[in-house]
This record gives structure tokens, sequence and C-alpha cells, in this order.
């Protein structure tokens, strides 16, 4: 039952799941694996199968971090190089800057105007005036779109979750995150991925 309940939610669906159970029908092993679970031990269980185990699903999420991390690249190259085309050479150096910080950071929260200004070396109100005479949005929703466009281009070209995806484009929280992407493109993530 718990195993379910985390399959449904979308912030913890992504989480692999290994079920340790005195249960241990051939029965119950398979309700809990389609419930969801990765792995299913039987007790008494041997503690260096489950270190094992534990080893081998973390290496196969980093291949498919790894995959994805190729796939988000491609994202944000896709989005540079639309939105660079037709600029002047300074404005495209100075957007490939500002650009080169927001994905090194993008999977922080807390990114903000005031982190990309004092990495500018340039006040906030400089760095809005430069980036809005480029863009015309400001810095915070400069830094939002950018979130945006990668999470759009994720729900479009991979099979990565909706928790995966919220994290990796930085939005606290399922919520905010399906509100500003409404509020861009019209649909929810889950509404976009369906189209």
């Amino acid at each position: 039952e718990l195993t379910r309940v985390i399959r449904e939610e979308e912030e913890r669906n992504h989480l692999p799941i290994i079920i340790v159970s005195a249960r241990t029908s051939n029965n119950d092993r398979l309700a809990g694996i389609d419930a969801g679970a990765e792995v299913y031990l039987g007790k008494p269980f041997i503690p260096d199968e489950l270190l094992l185990r534990i080893r081998k699903l973390l290496e196969q999420r980093e291949i498919l971090e790894k995959a994805y991390r190729e796939e988000i690249r491609k994202a944000d190259q896709q989005a540079q190089n639309e939105l660079t085309q037709g600029l002047k050479n300074h404005e495209k150096v100075f957007i490939e800057k500002i650009d080169a910080f927001i994905h090194d950071n993008i999977t922080e929260c807390t990114l903000n105007a005031g982190m990309l200004a004092d990495c500018m070396a340039m006040s906030i109100t400089t760095l809005n005036r430069r980036i809005s005479g480029i863009t015309g949005v400001n810095t915070t929703n400069y830094i939002r779109l950018k979130r945006l466009t990668r999470a759009k281009f994720l729900l479009k070209n991979t099979e990565m979750s909706m928790g995966e995806i919220q994290a990796v484009c930085g939005f606290d929280s399922p919520s905010y995150f399906s509100r500003t992407f409404k509020g861009e493109f019209g649909v929810t993530p889950s509404e976009y991925r369906k189209s």
C-alpha cells in the first residue's frame, strides 16, 4: 500500500524502493514488485545482498543521470541558439555568460537575480537593464523562462518523471512548477506531455 502511494505522488515517485519483509510467498513478492518496488527481499535477508542491490540501483540511476544530462545539455543548447540568433556579438557573449551561470546553478531553487548580478559583477539594476534590453524581460523572468524552457524540452524528449524534471529545473514544489508552466505555455506539464 505504501509503495503504491509513493508511486502515485509526483514529488516522490522517482525514489527507488526496496521492500524487506517477512512475507516471502511468491504472491507477496509479485505484489510488492507490481506496486512499484525495484527490489523485494525476504527476511531473514543477507546484508551483503541488500548492499549489493543498493549499489546496483545507484549505478543504474547514475547511468540514467548521464543520459538525462546529455538531454538537458541539448535542451539548453537549443534554447541558447534560438535566443542568440540575430544578436550583436557583444550581446551574444553577454547572454552566453549569463546562460552558462544559469545552467551551472539551475537546479538550485535559490538561484536569483542577486546571485547572477554578483557573478556578473554588476548591480541588479544594471543587470536588469542589460538583460531586458536584449531579451525584453527582467532578470527574474529570464531565469524562470530558462527553467521552463528546459522543462518543456525534457517533457517532450525524455521519459523523466515530473518530480525529476521539477528537480533538475530548480522548482521547489510541484504546484509552483505546474502553475508557472501553465502560466507560460497555457497547459500544465502533464497536459503538455500528453499532447
